[in-house]
């Protein structure tokens, strides 16, 4: 005997006879187009490849428990509803129901920001500088005389003399701001943004916040590195490269201030 489809709350409570029930691969498809996600998209939210999402709505693989409930929070969806079904899945046609680019941002709950060519390219760029100058003191260390220049005045003569060891403070100082501000970057979620976030713009308004903080990284190892130089050889000027690293520095940072602002600010009523 063929029954119908009770609806009952917000659950279909399906009955011999009935139409068949979406399975998990099909299931994760639905949800996915529904956020107007890729699967290249969806797979860099989850960590994996879109390989591995592929496979997970065709069924060939199955997603462990870290990424079901890691999807479920992305879907907004109890895991139970994810695995078992959701109330309205049977109406389902294939479209692809894109979140509004107008809602509000919904949070990082499930969301991950990976890092782009030009991110990784600004912290090769760093570490390069860093493992380069530590190098080169290692090897000019023992040539160095005892007594070396530690602090210069505004003219730029040097005014404090000091151990030759003190040269790596100076070095750890800009190391250890510049691993800071590394670790800064891979947390966007604690970032305090301006603008009006929304689902259509929180992407590519923390995208160049990262790119401004990871060029500005880079700016200021590059300083660092350089200040360390002039205690070495007392003859290169420091007054003139210090204010050129500052400028250039707070120049990069306004401008991207500037694009994350207009990103993030309210599109008029027409």
């Amino acid at each position: 005997m063929t029954l119908g489809v009770m609806h009952v709350g917000e659950f279909w409570i399906k009955r011999e006879g009935e139409m068949e029930q979406m399975t998990l691969g099909q299931r994760i498809q639905m949800c996915r187009k529904r956020r107007g996600l890729s699967q290249e998209q969806l797979g860099d939210q989850m960590g994996v490849s879109r390989q591995a999402v592929s496979k997970w709505e065709q069924d060939t693989a199955r997603p462990d428990i870290e990424k079901l409930v890691a999807l479920a929070q992305l879907f907004e969806l109890s895991t139970d509803e994810l695995l078992k079904g959701i109330a309205d899945e049977a109406e389902d046609d294939g479209t692809a129901w894109p979140i509004d680019p107008d809602a509000p941002f919904r949070g990082w709950r499930g969301r991950k920001l990976p890092y782009n060519g030009f991110q990784k390219g600004c912290r090769v760029a760093g570490c390069l500088l860093l493992g380069g100058m530590l190098i080169y003191l290692l090897t000019v260390y023992q040539s160095l005389p005892q007594t070396i220049p530690t602090h210069w005045n505004a003219a730029g003569a040097a005014d404090a003399w000091g151990s030759r060891s003190s040269i790596w403070w100076m070095f750890l100082v800009g190391a250890v701001m510049y691993a800071g501000m590394e670790v800064l970057c891979r947390f966007p979620s604690v970032w305090n943004m301006p603008g009006n976030l929304t689902e259509g713009n929180w992407r590519s308004i923390y995208t160049t916040m990262r790119n401004t903080l990871e060029v500005t990284n880079c700016i200021m190892a590059a300083m660092f590195c350089y200040l360390a130089l002039p205690a070495i050889y007392p003859q290169l000027p420091i007054g003139l490269p210090l204010l050129l690293f500052l400028g250039v520095y707070m120049l990069v940072f306004v401008l991207g201030m500037i694009r994350v602002y207009r990103l993030g600010k309210p599109k008029a009523n027409k």
